[in-house]
């Protein structure tokens, strides 16, 4: 470098630093005499590219930590509880408390399904693999054990927010009763009955007064005929469904 330029350098330096103790930006300190050395000249040493050759240089202000979170779908703020106490949580104004609640669970739920996937890639990869139990660090087992208590306490709280049995109860009656009238069979609420036994939901279902008897294993729902057992398939497939209960009414 140039005797005379290392001198301009050190001159640009000592007045952006005296500018910046007076608190105010560079706009009024004098163009620097060596060109593109702040521009967006791709090939000079030290630049950016992309920036305009007659950009004065400036010192930007450091971004502020955003506070809240965008709901991705809706447009709504959700409270970053990484940043958020519960008094921040609770004093957040831009949504009514309860729709506060709901975004927060339809937020958990995403991630819960993004880190559902991530565990699933995991253990695919590690059978495939055939990586022995040896070969995950000391830390990595830790953090399985932490990740399985956190789970647990995970689901301790949700059942403070709500009664989880209750709301798989109706989630089924719902889904029963909308199959039986997509396959012309009208059917309302108060005309199922579900009782739960171990893993296996046992649904009753009221025709005309006369009973039908399903049970739900999983996802397969299986109708009790009087002499046999017939599966009607898994029960997000609503069409298959839809014609297997036609097929009983024929």
């Amino acid at each position: 470098m140039q005797q005379n330029n290392l001198s301009e350098i050190k001159k640009f330096v000592k007045k952006l630093n005296k500018k910046l103790k007076e608190g105010s930006t560079t706009d009024g300190v004098g163009a620097y005499a060596t060109p593109k050395a702040f521009v967006g000249d791709s090939e000079a040493e030290g630049s950016k590219k992309g920036l305009d050759a007659s950009t004065a240089y400036h010192v930007k202000p450091p971004k502020k930590k955003k506070f809240f979170i965008g709901y991705k779908d809706q447009g709504k703020h959700l409270s970053d509880i990484k940043e958020a106490n519960y008094k921040q949580f609770k004093e957040d104004a831009s949504l009514p408390q309860h729709k506060k609640i709901n975004e927060a669970i339809l937020e958990i739920n995403r991630k819960i399904n993004e880190i559902n996937q991530i565990i699933k890639h995991s253990a695919k990869l590690k059978n495939e693999a055939q990586i022995g139990d040896n070969k995950l660090w000391r830390r990595t087992n830790e953090a399985l054990l932490k990740i399985n208590k956190r789970l647990n306490e995970a689901n301790k709280r949700l059942r403070e927010i709500a009664n989880l049995k209750e709301i798989e109860a109706n989630s089924l009656k719902n889904k029963i009763v909308k199959l039986f009238n997509l396959a012309q069979q009208p059917i309302k609420p108060e005309d199922v009955e579900i009782a739960k036994e171990g893993n296996v939901h046992h649904v009753d279902v009221y025709i005309a007064g006369e009973p039908l008897a399903f049970d739900l294993q999983g996802d397969m729902l299986i109708y009790q005929d009087y002499d046999k057992e017939v599966e009607l398939g898994n029960i997000n497939r609503e069409q298959e469904i839809i014609q297997k209960i036609k097929a009983i009414f024929k």
